[in-house]
This record gives structure tokens, C-alpha cells and sequence, in this order.
């Protein structure tokens, strides 16, 4: 019998493996892939970026501080032949061997994480839970859900069983050789014709190095071609480059919010399973942190169900929120042409709002702009519903 089985060991995962080995808990772990990989673009804010004090930003930090590649200060937008420019100090991660590292950690405190097992279900017996893989059975007081898109577990706790498409996105990443003019700017570029419905990004590495990569929304998919894509992106950026098959890996990325239900009866969602990417940016690496942090606490309180949901009310929700009413405002300015009429007009400041999903000055405003995205779906090619695989 184990005290918490994890499914999944993204980042989410991870996290929670370590975090409640860290707090004494027996722990069992599984993982459908044989490794860690790095589908993303190995992005993560400072604690100060995010607006973090105390425990939960030290504790942030310090799980991936080991494994910063490199320091960056700034973003740089470019958008309709305007660029914007703000401070915003982040780092980019070394992902896969801070997943490796952390795991071994935890497996030294006692954890078993076990990959190329694929959980199957789950039933509730006794106070406990059994859980199915492909190569056995199992028991856990509870069950951390940290599946990634589209996740069992949520599926699980909350009925639903299909999105919006234009609630879905899918990103390329792909790390490449490539000297930057500024090695502390990341360069976010906002072009349909490379990737429609999101953006491409440049986040520097060090050492000439960077993590290039695109997304796309679902529901401007259709025709969309990926390495065609890519290839246009290389070329802009000035990079000569043969791309095969192989090279390009995409991940989905839900963009629609929370999931309604994060916890009950023993069992709890973190990161990207509980729909915590921020929906204006894509970033979900730093939800998935902080959730599986405020997870270990919860579970040493009487109702941590209750007090789990209350934390990430408090620390997750007010930036997933905020950066959805920031995508939907986005998405109607862009689909109904207002953006490309105003973009000279647009102050510095509200770019920066919009991209980061800080609630500032220019919150109103967009909370304005985002009731016109009913309007903006069917100029956007929005298909009704994706259906979760």
C-alpha cells in the first residue's frame, strides 16, 4: 500500500513525486514513455515575474534553479511590422535532466517511478483506491493525476469529454544552433501564416543556442503544414536549415482554462491535466510546480481536498483566468482586424500585460475587448468541438 500513486511524469509529475517524497510519503509513480522528454519550449519565470513571496516562490525556485541554462531579462514582441519591448526575467530550464535528477532524488527517499507503464484505471475500495496499469495492480490513499492533455484522471473527476477547438493548441518546439544578437531577449513572433492562432517563439539558451518553435490553434489547423511553417519561421529568422520528418515533435496544449473539479474523494489534478496553462502565453512548466507544491502541503491538512482547491484559488487560478480573458481579447482584436488598425496606437505597457497574464491597468479594457470573441469565432474558422483522444 502506498500513501500517493502519480500518473504521468511530466513536470507535474515529477513535482509531485518529489515534493511529497520530500514531505515523507510513500509514493509510487507511473510513466507511459520510456524517458523524459522536452516537448516545450523550456521556458520558466522568475518568482519576482510572477508576483511570489514566501515558501511557495523559495520552493518554486529552487526546484528548478539547479538546472537554469540560461538568465533572461527581457521579451520582445513582434507584431503587423511593430515590435514591443518589456522587462520580464525568466530562465531557460535544462528540462530533462531536471525531471532525471529530481526522480532520482526521490527515488533515493524511497519512491518507485515506473516507465513504460500505461495506467489503465482505477477503483475505489476500503478508503483506498487500486489502480490498473498494463503490468499490474496496485494501492494508494490517494491519486495525483498528472496525465498531462488529455488526462484520464480529469476525465475522471469531470464529465466532459470533449473541448473547443479553439480552446486546444498544438506547439513544435526544437532546439537549434543559432547566434542571437541579444542573448537575454526572448522573441515572441505573432504571424498567421507561420503559426496561426498562436505564435512562434526564439528563447535563448546560451552557448549559441536557442529553443525555436511555433503553435498553432485547432481551429485554424486545417491546411496548416507544420514544416512548411517551420521553414518559413527559419527563414525569417535567418537560419539555413534542412528539416525532416523526424525533427519536429508537437504536443497539445489546452488553452480554455481550469478543469471545474481539481480534487474529491482522495484524488487531485496538477499542471496541464488540471487545464493550468496560462491561456495568453502557453506556459504551464511554473503552474505545474507551484500546484504540486500546494498539493503536499494540502495533504498533511484534514480536508486537503478543500484546502488544495483553496490554494490554488489563491496562487494558480487568478493567473490561468486572467491570461484567458487575455487570449479571448487577442483572438477577437486579431479575427476581426482591429489589431492591425490600432497596433501603432497600442500602448507598451498593455503588451506586456497581455502577454505575461498580469492583472494591471489595461485589465478593464481587455476584459472589454474579450466580449467580442463570441463575435470573432466564426471569422477565426472555428470548428465547434475536438473531441479528447
Amino acid at each position: 500500500m502506498y500513501d500517493i500513486a502519480v500518473i504521468g511524469a511530466g513536470p507535474a509529475g515529477v513535482s509531485s513525486i518529489f515534493f511529497s517524497a520530500s514531505k515523507g510519503y510513500k509514493v509510487i509513480a507511473f510513466e507511459r514513455s520510456p524517458g523524459f522528454g522536452a516537448i516545450c519550449g523550456e521556458y520558466l519565470p522568475a518568482p519576482d515575474s510572477l508576483g511570489l513571496r514566501g515558501e511557495v516562490a523559495s520552493n518554486y525556485f529552487e526546484f528548478f534553479r539547479p538546472f537554469a541554462a540560461h538568465r533572461i531579462s527581457r521579451i520582445r514582441l513582434e507584431v503587423f511590422g511593430r515590435e514591443f519591448g518589456f522587462c520580464y526575467e525568466g530562465y531557460s530550464i535544462r528540462r530533462r535532466e531536471m525531471l532525471k535528477s529530481r526522480v532520482q532524488e526521490a527515488e533515493g527517499m524511497g519512491s518507485r517511478v515506473l516507465l513504460k507503464e500505461t495506467f489503465l484505471g482505477l477503483k475505489p475500495e476500503g478508503g483506498h483506491y487500486k489502480i490498473f496499469t498494463n503490468k499490474g495492480r496496485y494501492e494508494a490513499k490517494y491519486v495525483i493525476g498528472a496525465d498531462g492533455f488529455p488526462s484520464k484522471i480529469a476525465a475522471i473527476l469531470n464529465s466532459r469529454n470533449s473541448v473547443s477547438c479553439d480552446d486546444l493548441s498544438i506547439a513544435f518546439p526544437m532546439e537549434i544552433s543559432l547566434n542571437l544578437e541579444d542573448q537575454g531577449e526572448t522573441r515572441i513572433i505573432i504571424d498567421e501564416e507561420i503559426a496561426p492562432g498562436a505564435y512562434s517563439w526564439i528563447i535563448p539558451r546560451g552557448d549559441s543556442r536557442a529553443n525555436v518553435g511555433l503553435g498553432a490553434r485547432m481551429s485554424a489547423y486545417r491546411g496548416f503544414n507544420p514544416f512548411r511553417a517551420f521553414g518559413k519561421l527559419l527563414k525569417r529568422i535567418g537560419v539555413d536549415m534542412d528539416i525532416r520528418a523526424g525533427d519536429i515533435k508537437g504536443r497539445f496544449v489546452h488553452v480554455g482554462g481550469l478543469s471545474k473539479v481539481l480534487a474529491r474523494d482522495g484524488i487531485f489534478l496538477v499542471g496541464d491535466s488540471a487545464g493550468m496553462v496560462v491561456p495568453s502565453n502557453g506556459g504551464g512548466i511554473f503552474t505545474a510546480i507551484i500546484s504540486s507544491y500546494l498539493l503536499s502541503i494540502s495533504l498533511e491538512n484534514e480536508h486537503p481536498e478543500r484546502d488544495y482547491t483553496l490554494s490554488i484559488a489563491k496562487y494558480v487560478r487568478p493567473l490561468v483566468e486572467t491570461g484567458l480573458i487575455y487570449r479571448r481579447a487577442a483572438d477577437a482584436l486579431m479575427r476581426l482586424g482591429i489589431l492591425r488598425r490600432i497596433v501603432r496606437l497600442v500602448p507598451n505597457s498593455m503588451v506586456a500585460e497581455a502577454i505575461t497574464g498580469n492583472r494591471g491597468k489595461y485589465y478593464r479594457f481587455l476584459k472589454l475587448a474579450s466580449y467580442l470573441y463570441p463575435l470573432s469565432k466564426s471569422r477565426g474558422g472555428s470548428l465547434p468541438i475536438c473531441e479528447r483522444a
